[in-house]
């Protein structure tokens, strides 16, 4: 089980958490940002583009207009509030930055392993 923030979250949340390919994206973007300071703060803009790219296999700066709202809106609406609710990150939807919760590296083992 993975600890987050002294508890446990169980194998069945884990699994839940990332059964959806672009919540583990998402999760693996915050944990492959290539700064501390990438990974200290990010917008969800900046974010849903990484993860975008990750989709299509292309670098960031080739996600196209279309493509990024897409994933923005899907992340600033599902994915980050879901993943704030488990504490894993801290999403503030008013500025829409991210912050790595305190134990979001408890979730690195599991990301890119439950296929």
């Amino acid at each position: 089980m993975a600890k987050l923030d002294g508890e446990s979250l169980g194998r069945e949340t884990v699994h839940e958490l990332l059964s959806d390919a672009r919540r583990e994206r998402l999760l693996a973007a915050l944990l492959d940002a290539e700064s501390e300071s990438e990974r200290a703060t990010a917008s969800a803009t900046a974010l849903a583009r990484r993860v975008a790219a990750r989709e299509r296999e292309v670098a960031p700066d080739a996600v196209d207009d279309a493509a990024l709202e897409r994933v923005a809106v899907a992340l600033v609406h599902h994915h980050l509030p879901r993943l704030d609710d488990h504490g894993i990150v801290d999403y503030d939807p008013q500025s829409h930055e991210v912050t790595p919760a305190e134990n979001v590296d408890a979730l690195e083992p599991f990301v890119g392993s439950l296929d």
